[in-house]
């Protein structure tokens, strides 16, 4: 995630502040409003602490949605969602590292500090190799955990030291990378015209893989790092934790009673109505104070869907819930609130973008 936020300030949906005002705006409406509506319910009882479980959205499944409903979701949308879910997913480091870490060891935070402070003279100093980050980002996270605050946020800090340049001289790679695509296009050429010299093909294939090689060496080590662990985290991180935190046991009452449990309760409300309110509300305020505007041919009820599947929150909510809540009651309990209303935000999403013209 930290290094995906890096990239979109930088070169992405969030690199001006005309494009990123809209979706960090409704990201900032996607929060606020399902803490004030969990606040609401949970006032001055023992579940007021639990109010961050439903500012969070899982964006892997909010864009898996939106990618399953084609042409009903339109481009525009689905990098608004994936720009507003990025902004979201740093504001919950935020409150995670504020709000849910324990006393600060302001000594273990100045070595925490002093591995990333290498991590910024490194790629002051050119330094590309991935490998050769390894060890100051374990040093930052090891006294990030150690000092009291939550060690997500270290994760964050260190993929902000990761260099975006160029990884050599760009006159030298455009050299390499032009003499080997004249190669290849000149064997190409020759094929297409009927030659079937094993020879040429040999060279187009021998050129063809310089290109990749010297593409996957010119490349910035942020993206050398992202690719690199995405398939990691994509298939092994995120099933592991599923897996390890969704278990659910389901408490001794009536589904009657249960929802009118404050803490699931506040949970649901503020994911299926707070996030839609949220999105929705901020940005309608947004655009009218010109801060932004909708993509050409955008519209507000596709905004809508949008902001209805914003309220999954499986994941990220589940990770805040287990932070908020240390017995297995009320984390049961909060668990249940995340899967309803999350589930709740995902078929509402659905049929609204469902029937939304393509």
């Amino acid at each position: 995630v930290g290094l995906e936020i890096k990239r979109e300030i930088l070169f992405g949906e969030l690199a001006s502040i005309r494009r990123a005002a809209l979706p960090v705006v409704a990201a900032l409406g996607g929060a606020v409003v399902p803490a004030l509506l969990y606040w609401a319910f949970n006032r001055g009882g023992d579940y007021v602490h639990g109010w961050g479980v439903p500012m969070a959205t899982d964006i892997a499944f909010a864009v898996a949605i939106l990618a399953m409903l084609g042409s009903r979701a339109p481009l525009w949308i689905k990098t608004f969602i994936t720009a507003l879910a990025i902004a979201d997913d740093l504001m919950a480091v935020l409150v995670i590292a504020i709000f849910y870490s324990g006393n600060i060891d302001v000594t273990a935070l100045a070595w925490a500090g002093g591995g990333l402070a290498v991590m910024y003279i490194m790629n002051r100093a050119g330094v590309q190799r991935p490998l050769a980050y390894v060890v100051p980002i374990l040093i930052a996270w090891y006294f990030v955990y150690q000092s009291g605050i939550h060690a997500t946020i270290a994760g964050v800090a260190a993929a902000a030291m990761i260099p975006a340049g160029r990884r050599r001289d760009q006159e030298d790679e455009t050299d390499d990378l032009s003499e080997s695509l004249e190669l290849a296009t000149h064997s190409l050429h020759e094929i297409r015209d009927g030659s079937q010299d094993w020879e040429v093909k040999d060279l187009r294939e021998e050129a063809l893989a310089e290109i990749a090689e010297e593409a996957q060496e010119s490349a910035a080590t942020l993206y050398r790092m992202e690719h690199a662990i995405h398939p990691w985290v994509a298939f092994l991180v995120l099933p592991i934790f599923a897996f390890a935190n969704a278990g659910i046991t389901i408490p001794a009452v009536s589904p009657a009673d249960l929802l009118g449990h404050p803490l699931p309760l506040g949970i649901i409300v503020g994911l299926f109505v707070g996030k839609q309110l949220g999105i929705t509300g901020f940005t309608w305020v947004a655009v009218r104070l010109r801060l932004g505007a909708l993509p050409e041919g955008g519209r507000w009820r596709t905004l809508w869907g949008g902001s209805l599947l914003a309220g999954i929150g499986f994941t990220m909510s589940i990770f805040i819930a287990s932070l908020a809540f240390t017995d297995y009651d009320s984390l049961g309990l909060a668990k249940i609130g995340i899967i309803v209303g999350s589930l709740l935000s995902a078929v509402a999403g659905i049929v609204v973008l469902r029937t939304s013209a393509p």
